[in-house]
C-alpha cells in the first residue's frame, strides 16, 4: 500500500503539473461502497485523471501490450491495472472485473474499448453493462473533456455523474440486444456530462 500511494500520488502530481485540471460533482462518488466507473477514453492519462479525488484504490483494463516491458508492467499493477487483450472476448479479465466488484471494489471501464485519436465519442462495447447486469453494480458515469490534449498547461474536465443503478439499463435477459441497447444508453449518459454555468464561474471567476 506504500509503494501504491507513493506511485498514484506521483502520477497524479506530474498530471496536474502538465494539466490545469478541474473536477465537477466530486461528491457523487461513493464513500462506502465501490462500484463500476464507466468514462470516455482519450488519453493514457485517463486512468489518472480519475483517481484524483478517490481515496481507495481503483483498478482498470489495460492492453496486454503495456505490461510486456516489465519496468511499465510493474508501475502499472501497482495503480491496479490488470491486461486484457484486445480484439478478442478475454474472459478472463471480464471474469477478474467481475470478481472485483463482488469485493466492493472500484473498477474503470472504457466502453469505448480503447482509445478516441479524435475526442469524438467512440461505439461502445457491451463489456460494461454485461459486467453490470452480471454483478447488480451501480455504475459511476464519468466523462473527461481535453481543450488540448498535446498542450501544456491546457485545460481539462473531469465530470462526475449519478449513479446509474443496473435496472436503469432495461436489461432483462442478458441478451446482445439488451446488451448493446444498455451500452448506447449509457455512452449517451457520460456524454451529457458537463460543468454548468455556475461552476465554470467558480472555478474561472467569469
Amino acid at each position: 500500500m506504500i509503494i501504491f500511494n507513493i506511485i498514484k500520488k506521483t502520477a497524479i502530481f506530474v498530471a496536474k503539473k502538465y494539466y490545469k485540471i478541474n473536477y465537477y460533482n466530486t461528491e457523487k462518488i461513493p464513500k462506502n461502497h465501490g462500484c463500476l466507473i464507466c468514462c470516455n477514453h482519450i488519453s493514457n492519462w485517463d486512468p489518472v485523471l480519475i483517481y484524483g479525488p478517490i481515496k481507495t484504490k481503483i483498478y482498470f483494463m489495460a492492453k496486454n501490450e503495456l505490461f510486456k516491458f516489465r519496468p511499465v508492467g510493474w508501475i502499472l499493477k501497482q495503480l491496479g491495472a490488470f491486461p486484457v487483450k484486445r480484439g478478442k472476448k478475454d474472459m478472463d479479465s471480464i471474469n477478474f472485473t467481475i470478481d472485483l466488484i463482488n469485493k466492493n471494489k472500484f473498477v474503470v471501464i472504457f466502453p469505448e474499448g480503447t482509445r478516441s485519436k479524435t475526442g469524438e465519442f467512440l461505439k461502445p462495447k457491451s463489456g460494461a453493462t454485461m459486467v453490470a447486469y452480471k454483478t447488480g453494480a451501480n455504475i459511476l458515469p464519468v466523462r473527461i473533456i481535453y481543450y488540448n490534449k498535446n498542450k501544456f498547461r491546457s485545460r481539462v474536465d473531469i465530470i462526475y455523474g449519478d449513479l446509474i443503478s443496473p435496472e436503469s439499463l432495461n436489461i432483462s435477459d442478458g441478451s446482445l440486444k439488451d446488451l448493446k441497447s444498455a451500452s448506447l444508453f449509457l455512452m449517451e449518459s457520460i456524454k451529457n456530462l458537463k460543468p454548468n454555468k455556475k461552476q465554470e464561474a467558480e472555478n474561472f471567476g467569469t
